[in-house]
């Protein structure tokens, strides 16, 4: 509240500039907003750029388990197709389990990589600053 006397002459055009301060919440809103605009920014850009990054990723780990798969299916195909008892046995003893377990390990990048993308992917939303006049809710 300010109180201010004004005098009026008759007669005389006279104009009157009354300049109130700006109440503590309203220089606090002010001031969050600005810190909201600046971080909107960058908070737009990290997580495009960690998504982008991500995304890549696991592109690259989606290849790595596809190359192992289609490795085990040729192991798989020559088990078929193999007529030598020792052939059969290096496949089956050897060569099938290793690359079952690369498939394996390559499955689980992919998947954990899958994950992190769509972490990275969901939304965030920064809370914007609401002005609550607390004078205005007294004066009424």
């Amino acid at each position: 509240m300010v109180d201010t006397t004004i005098t009026i002459a008759g007669g005389e055009a006279r104009s009157l500039a009354l300049r109130l301060p700006f109440s503590k919440e309203y220089l606090v809103y002010q001031r969050d907003l600005k810190a909201f605009r600046n971080d909107r920014q960058v908070m737009r850009l990290i997580p495009a750029v960690a998504t982008g990054a991500s995304l890549l990723y696991t592109s690259i780990r989606y290849s790595k388990m596809k190359k192992a798969h289609d490795r085990l299916d040729d192991d798989r195909q020559a088990y078929n197709e193999a007529a030598s008892p020792n052939a059969i046995t290096v496949l089956k003893s050897e060569t099938i389990p290793s690359h079952k377990d690369d498939f394996e390990k390559a499955r689980t990048g992919y998947r954990v990589s899958a994950g992190i993308t769509v972490l990275f992917a969901g939304r965030h939303h920064l809370h914007v600053p609401a002005f609550r006049e607390t004078e205005e809710a007294r004066f009424y």
